[in-house]
């Protein structure tokens, strides 16, 4: 199982997904959790390979265990009756051989921040490392050196849960906590991974993934309106390399000072966010709080011909607000910009 497991459970994942985009993909993104926030195990979390491989990397870890079993439509609600034990039993001990195959094949976590809806997945699903296939494996963790201080000292400083930098010795952790310099590529399963700073309340990265010919996607994570990744991007654009991009959108419009006092953005604060990867920057004399879905509206067409094919995937959707951003989404989609709404285990290829 070891060596096909992995290629089952994205097997699964396809199946649920639908034809392949147009063009050349390169990259296939696993949405394992969406949410801003945490809903029937649905947080942040997605994992990424280079098209053709069979080994990948995951961003951010929310609810990564219950994505794997959305994915391959495994019932975790399954009825406890006495009929149904002995076949709950069997699902469950399937569907945790499942899990940790596809687990072995994912060989680095990427971390953007420390908030818990990104993290606390990646605490929980620890003990599948303690026995079988995954036992004596040790998986490296990345982030930011705040980020993963944030984690030794809570999640695993004792208190909340075991330290599994540690256990089960400190010579076989469970994982290995290793800063990412920002700007600082480094090689993990033949991506070249890079973070650069966004803004959020709580120092937080965005990172910029490029396959083995150059093709790039970038993860943005949380941030609010910010300033350096845009730059870098835009030469990307520019190259014809960036193929797609994820980024978040918590809370509807109306909502504005509420996302920006919380480093998050609205549809139309996103709008105003690709103006600058788009190079376009007109309205940029408007407060933030005062660029509404109308002046987003106005502006989308304009970065339609600028942003060619690139793929926009939105995430991050605030629970109480997914209805709200969805509507803005589509007259945004009305006015010629397509924004794609991530799905908790339908991947997309690009």
């Amino acid at each position: 199982m070891r060596g096909v497991g992995w290629l089952i459970v994205l097997h699964w994942l396809l199946v649920a997904s639908g034809s392949v985009e147009a063009g050349t993909p390169r990259f296939e993104l696993v949405p394992l959790g969406v949410f801003g926030g945490e809903i029937e195990g649905n947080s942040s979390s997605y994992l990424l390979k280079e098209l053709g491989g069979t080994d990948g990397i995951l961003l951010d870890a929310g609810s990564p265990v219950s994505g794997i079993l959305k994915g391959i439509g495994s019932d975790t609600t399954a009825s406890a009756s006495t009929a149904s034990i002995a076949s709950a039993s069997t699902a469950s001990t399937a569907s945790i051989a499942k899990v940790r195959d596809a687990l072995l094949h994912t060989k680095a976590i990427f971390l953007t921040h420390s908030h818990l809806d990104h993290i606390h997945g990646f605490a929980l699903m620890m003990p599948l490392y303690l026995e079988g296939p995954l036992k004596g494996t040790t998986t490296d963790v990345y982030g930011s050196e705040t980020t993963l201080g944030a984690i030794r000292k809570t999640l695993f400083g004792g208190s909340l849960w075991g330290d599994f930098s540690r256990i089960p010795s400190e010579a076989r952790p469970v994982v290995r906590f290793r800063t990412l310099p920002q700007s600082t590529p480094i090689s993990v399963v033949g991506l070249n991974v890079e973070s650069i700073a966004v803004q959020h309340p709580v120092p937080s990265v965005a990172y910029f993934v490029a396959a083995s010919d150059g093709a790039v996607y970038l993860h943005v994570g949380d941030t609010g309106p910010t300033e350096a990744v845009w730059i870098k991007a835009r030469s990307l654009l520019q190259e014809h390399r960036l193929k797609a991009l994820s980024i978040e959108c918590s809370f509807g419009s109306v909502q504005a000072k509420l996302a920006l006092a919380t480093g998050h953005l609205t549809p139309a604060l996103l709008v105003r966010e690709l103006s600058k990867l788009a190079g376009i920057t007109p309205g940029s004399e408007t407060p933030s709080t005062e660029f509404g879905l109308d002046k987003a509206r106005v502006l989308a067409p304009r970065l339609v011909k600028a942003l060619g094919s690139l793929r926009i995937f939105v995430t991050h959707i605030k629970p109480g607000s997914y209805d709200e951003v969805r509507r803005e989404l589509a007259r945004l989609g009305q006015a010629g910009l397509s924004l794609e709404v991530v799905k908790q285990g339908e991947p997309v290829r690009f």
